[in-house]
């Protein structure tokens, strides 16, 4: 049984895979150790973004996670909270801005057949400049 978190992580995930290769997905185990973590760390074409899912929009986020998303906004990556459909379209749409956007006409992958790790090179032209200005993470109320 999914729980209501569970299935917007599976949009999200659902999602992000038909950007693949173009965006790198990482979803953190947490076991208690280290630092606390957002559900995801995502980069593509240079824009490194974090999304955290929630089960709907009046949900708390913790102040760990706060404190977390401020420190991948002072690095100058940006933050999805999603918990709807609403949410979820956010992210697409910046999606489709920051990657189709971004890839020069003619770019293409290559897969070099002759290496043994199957190494896949995609050449892309950043075309997008990183963020002048920071701004803190306020949750909605």
């Amino acid at each position: 049984m999914t729980t209501p978190e569970g299935r917007v992580k599976a949009k999200v995930n659902k999602l992000l895979k038909n950007y693949e290769p173009f965006v790198y997905r990482f979803m953190p185990v947490q076991r208690g150790m280290g630092k606390p973590a957002l559900d995801y760390y995502n980069c593509g074409n240079g824009w490194f973004f974090a999304v955290e899912t929630k089960r709907g929009p009046n949900v708390k986020i913790t102040p760990q996670q706060i404190e977390t998303m401020n420190h991948v906004l002072a690095a100058g990556g940006e933050i999805f909270v999603i918990y709807d459909d609403e949410s979820l379209n956010d992210l697409k749409v910046a999606l489709e801005d920051r990657l189709t956007d971004n890839l020069a006409i003619g770019d293409q992958l290559d897969v070099f057949e002759d290496n043994p790790a199957w190494a896949v090179r995609a050449r892309l032209q950043r075309l997008s400049a990183p963020p002048s200005s920071l701004q803190r993470y306020e949750p909605r109320d």
